[in-house]
């Protein structure tokens, strides 16, 4: 692939995590879904430019169980790179390249998540129903674990849940889990995926 191409790949990205930045600071980042609508190009472009940028610390990744990474956001010294192009276009040249202006708003319609949280919220409960008796039948974990494990999960639960849940509490319980209980985490992937991206409006 001609280098041209990936240098104006990674330009468009810092662009729009940059735009995306600023029309919501609060928000986490924009999803990888969004990211290749908005990028029109492969996974495997996307993919490959995305973790060039992170490796260059202008990107923060935001990975989940299974995935290279869900969610990425601009980092300080990105948002500086963007906004001082003459600067550090000895150290960065694909900031010179033109690209066609990001028009309409980054997060797109949140009308499909207002629409879709009944659904998700049966399906949150089936899931998490799922969890607690995978808990009950464990073997070999203390009877303390086994409740911090349980206590985590209505945490994460009643804040996917929530009709404004906060991206932030749902990503410290979901490390948690990965690091206590792995083993149930591939139950939960798709719900917390899910619930993240109502969290984050996408």
């Amino acid at each position: 692939m001609p280098s041209a191409e990936n240098d104006e790949i990674r330009h468009r990205i810092l662009e729009i995590l940059h735009k995306a930045a600023q029309e919501n600071p609060e928000a986490v980042g924009v999803d990888r879904k969004r990211m290749l609508e908005l990028l029109q190009t492969t996974k495997e472009k996307m993919d490959f430019n995305m973790l060039y940028l992170e490796e260059k610390d202008l990107v923060e990744l935001h990975k989940v169980y299974g995935s290279l990474w869900e969610v990425a956001n601009i980092t300080a010294f990105g948002t500086d790179v963007v906004e001082n192009k003459t600067k550090y276009g000895g150290q960065f040249p694909f900031v010179q390249t033109t690209i066609q202006e990001i028009h309409g708003n980054v997060y797109g319609p949140a009308v499909q998540a207002v629409q879709s949280n009944v659904n998700i919220n049966q399906q949150i409960s089936d899931v998490f129903k799922k969890a607690q008796d995978m808990v009950d039948s464990r073997t070999g974990l203390s009877e303390a674990l086994k409740n911090e494990i349980r206590e985590n999960l209505k945490l994460l639960e009643g804040e996917l849940k929530n009709r404004k849940p906060d991206a932030g509490k749902i990503q410290r319980t979901w490390e948690w889990l990965k690091n206590n209980a792995n083993w149930i985490v591939p139950t939960l992937t798709q719900v917390v995926l899910e619930g993240t991206k109502i969290a984050l409006g996408l």
